[in-house]
């Protein structure tokens, strides 16, 4: 059976890990097991990791802001080592802790270049109008200009 670690890769409490012997609860109340009580949009008790059958199932616990895989609310879902999970402001990583730390580092690493890359592909809207100018100005004169058939003179 694998042994399981939560690894905290985004969020106020990032770089914190909870090994996952048993079930846990996570949110911001002192009674979790996993207390992220810096994290404002957690609920007191947000959701639960559960160990079942050699696997893990994550589960909300009917929180405010719910639990999202993908970018979509799930209220119960079985995840494995490398999938992220997101519980208010805190991406949470499952690793199996045999895989070692390799896995970590690399989800880091592409959770980071992801956000760089969205960042880049913002573009002003003003550098849009100015291309659109730039491109509608340049058929212009060559209308005008530069084709063949333009007429030289009288």
């Amino acid at each position: 059976m694998a042994k399981y670690v939560l690894q905290i890769v985004e969020g106020p409490h990032a770089g914190k890990r909870q090994e996952l012997s048993t079930d846990l609860t996570i949110g911001r109340r002192a009674g979790c097991d996993l207390v992220l009580d810096q994290d404002e949009k957690l609920s007191g008790r947000h959701c639960e990791v559960v160990l079942e059958g050699g696997g893990v199932l994550l589960r909300d616990l009917d929180s405010t802001n719910g639990t999202r895989v993908d970018g979509k609310r799930v209220q119960e879902l079985p995840i494995a080592s490398g999938d992220r999970f997101q519980i208010g402001q805190s991406v949470i990583l499952l690793v199996d802790s045999e895989a070692g730390d390799a896995l970590v580092e690399a989800q880091t690493s592409i959770g980071i270049d992801a956000a760089v890359l969205a960042r880049s592909r913002k573009r002003s809207p003003l550098a849009l109008v100015s291309l659109l100018l730039l491109l509608v100005g340049g058929g212009a004169a060559w209308w005008f200009f530069l084709r063949e058939d333009a007429s030289v003179g009288p």
